[in-house]
């Protein structure tokens, strides 16, 4: 009997995406979260900046590696910012990662920080936020979310704003 249930529980693992499969690190841009165009946010509530929709034989995770091995986790780099044509400035505020159904019915905060934290240094490690793995599994058409929430109202200039966020891909097979 035991042999039986263990063989099941063996191909199960196989064809859930996540349930023991080996999935492999990937930093996901602006550009994946499709905020390629300027972005209005208004203060006071959570405006999605972008999305990205799991794609097919696909599974998701927040992060990636293990707060146990620092040097094998994922690192956040965030930086959002309005140009007026002269100047530059950064726009402050909080930022929410959330994993959501594709109707976005069901969603899970997995993160939330503010927005000052997010882009210390552009490459060290040591003065990034981690981002291990964490949070719900995303399946196909699941989406992950960036939401925002502004100091005051403002424009977020695309063209001169950087995300770079780690996940954990789970292939289907």
């Amino acid at each position: 009997m035991v042999g039986l249930l263990g063989v099941g529980l063996a191909s199960l693992s196989r064809l859930v995406p996540g349930a023991g499969g080996k999935g492999f690190p990937k930093t996901l841009t602006k550009e994946d979260f499709g905020i390629t165009a300027n972005v209005t946010v208004k203060a006071g509530v959570w405006n999605k900046i972008g999305e990205f929709r799991v794609p097919p034989q696909q599974a998701y995770k927040w992060g990636y590696g293990t707060p146990n091995l620092p040097y094998n986790q994922g690192y956040m780099y965030v930086l959002l910012q309005y140009n007026d044509g002269t100047n530059i400035t950064e726009v402050k505020g909080k930022i929410r990662l959330v994993v959501s159904d594709a109707n976005e019915l069901n969603k899970t905060v997995v993160f939330e920080e503010r927005s000052e934290v997010l882009h210390a240094a552009t490459a060290d490690i040591t003065k990034q936020k981690a981002l291990p793995e964490q949070g719900p599994l995303a399946r196909e058409d699941d989406k992950l979310i960036i939401e925002f929430m502004p100091d005051s109202d403002a424009t977020i200039t695309a063209a001169d704003s950087d995300i770079r966020l780690p996940v954990t891909v789970y292939p289907a097979r």
